[in-house]
């Protein structure tokens, strides 16, 4: 396996360059072309549409429902969606990262919206995911460095990462802090990976005197990174946040040494189904991936391309931001009687405005015209908030030509949003 990782390593080194984004296209198009015809030889489901006519670039889009439904015809290594369901659950509440079948990894996803999922990695794509992420990511240096995982459930996928650059030691997420932090402060981590709520966690744990670490870096990934929580945990520690854009579907994206993400376009190619001008859903079709082929499969999250080009120069196109997903949306009856779409960062710039008092909040949509706004950690109370969030509110119902809302306030944030942290949630749905 290390002499596998080693491999892809030097390739990533010794790859191509492009001068442009036209250079980096024409590159791209011809690695669809090999990757279909790979798959004509090795997946049933798409040798079927390739013998109808389809091309790579007009297979029908799958999501995550279509995905598993043909889950077995999709994989090229015969494996059997229940019989790795069983043995994904297993190895989930046995909280053993070690769940192996036809020489694939085979991990369960739940993503946001709690809907699970499989995704499987081979011994070949497990290396080739652990030398990216050092190439792309954790930038290797001379010293073996101590890195800690702070994961929801350990993969086969991470262990991969483990060599004699790399001391590695998984943490679950964490129930009870007092003994968690002690084991951080104990380890001392050069690298410490984890979600944005769980790195905000830790940074005000810093800020007490619960915590006293000095990671050299630190990698944000699995939520949306809100600019509250990034500020935090930069000052708090005194660096600049690696952000990691992963999904089960695949490496998706990652900053650059200026703090910029860039989409990985030298590992897929992501379609832009635009919502809004910069503002898109993107299609993936990763053309590295050979036991679970995705391609031309629809992500629920929202990016925001950047307007600007990185001072890095990569052709990979910049991304200003991880918006949230398809399902944080809002759609709150306009002035005419019709939906409006409201899209998070929306949101997120009302309650910024509106309050400076909140440790944490939500945002519910759950009615045409009705939200519930949960607050935490106030100091002074709610009731001195709620005129000024109320006309802020309405202030901006008026801007997006909305009708009045009906807004009600919680002094406490709901009791369960779902494994990841979400800030803007709709639960409502118009019939």
């Amino acid at each position: 396996m290390k002499l596998l990782i080693l491999y892809y390593w030097l390739r990533w080194k010794l790859g191509p360059r492009w001068r442009d984004r036209t250079q980096l296209l024409r590159w791209q198009a011809r690695q669809l072309a090999r990757y279909a015809r790979w798959l004509r030889r090795h997946s049933p489901y798409y040798r079927t549409l390739l013998e109808k006519g389809y091309t790579i670039d007009s297979f029908p889009e799958v999501d995550k429902k279509a995905f598993m439904a043909h889950f077995n015809a999709i994989n090229t290594v015969g494996i059997d969606r229940d019989q790795a369901m069983k043995l994904a659950l297993k190895a989930e509440r046995e909280e053993d990262g070690a769940a192996m079948l036809h020489g694939c990894a085979v991990g369960l996803s739940t993503g946001t919206s709690g809907n699970r999922g499989l995704f499987l990695a081979s011994k070949r794509e497990r290396a080739e995911w652990a030398a990216t992420m050092m190439h792309r990511v954790l930038r290797p240096g001379l010293r073996r460095q101590r890195i800690a995982f702070i994961l929801r459930a350990n993969s086969q996928l991470y262990e991969s990462i483990r060599s004699r650059l790399f001391e590695f030691r998984y943490y679950d997420l964490p129930r009870h802090l007092a003994p968690f932090l002690a084991e951080l402060n104990g380890y001392q981590p050069h690298v410490l990976t984890a979600q944005p709520s769980v790195l905000r966690l830790l940074a005000e744990a810093q800020q007490r005197g619960d915590l006293a670490i000095h990671p050299e870096q630190m990698v944000s990934y699995a939520e949306v990174l809100e600019p509250d929580d990034r500020q935090v945990i930069e000052s708090t520690f005194g660096l600049t946040l690696t952000e990691v854009y992963q999904a089960t579907e695949g490496f998706i994206a990652a900053t650059c040494a200026h703090g910029t993400l860039h989409l990985n376009e030298d590992i897929m190619r992501i379609e832009r189904d635009y919502l809004s001008e910069g503002r898109f859903q993107p299609i993936l079709t990763d053309f590295r991936r050979r036991s679970q082929p995705v391609v031309r499969y629809r992500l629920n999250d929202i990016l925001v391309e950047a307007s600007e080009s990185c001072p890095c120069g990569s052709p990979l196109q910049a991304i200003a931001r991880i918006e949230g997903r398809m399902d944080d949306v809002f759609f709150l009856t306009g002035k005419q009687g019709k939906p409006v779409t409201i899209f998070p960062d929306w949101v997120r710039r009302c309650m910024v405005r509106s309050q400076d008092q909140a440790e944490d909040y939500v945002v519910c949509q759950t009615g045409p015209s009705d939200l519930s706004i949960y607050l935490s950690g106030l100091r002074e109370g709610l009731a001195p908030l709620q005129a000024q969030m109320e006309a802020e509110w309405q202030a901006f119902a008026e801007q997006k030509a909305l009708q009045p809302l009906r807004l009600t306030f919680f002094a406490h944030l709901p009791t369960s949003t779902g494994i990841k942290r979400r800030r803007i949630i709709r639960s409502y749905a118009d019939e």
